[in-house]
């Protein structure tokens, strides 16, 4: 395969993956907006959960819209919306504005991923899956800690409208370079060889479980569903350092904006390393020993565990003082790079078990996940108890998430299609 353009390809997707995540966290600057809007913790609980309802609903029908558009135009139509969304939200005057804004930002982000996954469908061969879906995640991770290392001076150096249009821009480049750049089908390219071609992935339509497409059986699945929970127990897990850590550090370690955007910034780039030596791993463990299950379950459900256990680990450091802030910190980050660790496996088994319909499994993949984001989001205040500084049972709820993540790998048969067709080892 023509190594120049397919790691183009693994670039561009790569750079929605950070700028979509760059734009989409509000952590570090949530009691900023809070305090200039006159908002309440309750309020920002739904402000932020606004998002992820809005791209936990939409994944579905915004994969099937860029399932028929194809990835090209779809991508580029929806990274527009959302781009122009984010801007927006720094000119609402209004809290029920800036939730609507909120909204549309996630409708935008909902085909992100499914479109993400059908061009790596087209493009990679499933023995380079986990390492290229490995730099997707960890992509992600990268938009996430320049979003949080840079929130602090951002919101130092322009009004809030400034803020988040400075958040906007990247996405309205990638748009347009994207688009005058890339094919849909690979074998539009015409510096790609037979050679080349021939070692593209094998078409959708001669794939297993590339039969009549049947929402039934897709709904109906064991697999499905497994995969669903997982990604549930994941993404809620997941949001709370992009959501609530920072106003965490802030008032159990007395972290000012700028130290808590550092530490989320660490955490982010746990989740980064994480993703990229889970990635690797998974894909070497596949090729020496030729297992899916070891692979890809196997590693995901250590990997969950550890998580479980570095987050549980924060109960036994009591104080703010500086070295009990570093030690939970280095905790924290410790669990986010086993949780990227596990992240390649759910993207390259649901990827593995779709057949032809790569864009709606992760769609509904990506829609639970998504659920468990927007839940835990908003319960978190209410988590806090009257007083709104329970911390401890937020921390429990969030270990109990990745005990139960642990449990549903356990669970999955990724040798078996969502269409119940089962697959080689």
């Amino acid at each position: 395969m023509n190594l120049r353009i397919r790691t183009l390809v693994l670039f561009w997707l790569c750079a929605l993956a950070a700028v979509s995540y760059f734009q989409r966290n509000l952590g570090v600057a949530e009691s900023t907006i809070r305090a200039q809007m006159h908002l309440t913790k309750d309020d920002m609980g739904v402000l932020q959960s606004c998002f992820f309802w809005s791209y936990a609903l939409f994944q579905v029908p915004t994969a099937w819209l860029g399932h028929r558009w194809g990835p090209r135009f779809g991508l580029t139509a929806f990274c527009l919306t959302w781009s122009l969304a984010t801007g927006l939200t720094g000119v609402t005057n209004s809290f029920w504005m800036l939730c609507a804004a909120r909204v549309v930002a996630g409708f935008g982000q909902a085909a992100a991923l499914p479109c993400i996954a059908e061009v790596m469908s087209l493009w990679f061969p499933q023995s380079l899956r986990g390492r290229a879906t490995g730099l997707i995640a960890a992509s992600m991770q990268i938009g996430g800690v320049l979003n949080a290392v840079t929130t602090g001076s951002f919101l130092r150096a322009f009004s809030l409208a400034g803020f988040f249009w400075a958040l906007a821009i990247p996405g309205f480049v990638w748009a347009i370079g994207f688009y005058f750049w890339f094919r849909d089908n690979p074998r539009e390219f015409s510096r790609l060889s037979p050679t080349e071609i021939a070692e593209l992935p094998i078409p959708h339509q001669q794939q297993v479980g590339a039969g009549e497409f049947s929402w039934w059986k897709l709904i109906s699945s064991p697999v499905l569903w497994l995969i669903c929970g997982q990604q549930f127990c994941r993404a809620a897990g997941y949001i709370f350092f992009a959501t609530w850590y920072a106003t965490y550090l802030q008032e159990t370690r007395h972290f000012n904006v700028d130290q808590s955007g550092w530490a989320t910034g660490c955490t982010f780039a746990g989740f980064l390393i994480g993703a990229l030596v889970g990635g690797a791993v998974s894909d070497w463990i596949l090729y020496r020993t030729g297992s899916a299950r070891l692979a890809r379950q196997g590693l995901a459900i250590v990997a969950m565990l550890a998580v479980a256990v570095c987050f549980a680990g924060t109960f036994l450091v009591s104080g703010s003082d500086p070295t009990a802030a570093l030690l939970v910190t280095n905790l924290m980050t410790l669990g986010a790079f086993f949780a990227g660790v596990g992240g390649p496996a759910g993207y390259t088994v649901t990827m593995d078990i779709s057949g032809r319909s790569v864009a709606m499994v992760f769609g509904f993949m990506n829609m639970a996940g998504n659920f468990g984001a927007a839940l835990l989001s908003m319960i978190v205040p209410w988590l806090l108890g009257p007083t709104k500084d329970q911390w401890g049972l937020v921390i429990f709820v969030f270990v109990a998430l990745y005990l139960a993540a642990a449990i549903f790998w356990a669970l999955i048969n990724p040798l078996r299609t969502v269409f119940g067709e089962t697959q080689r080892d």
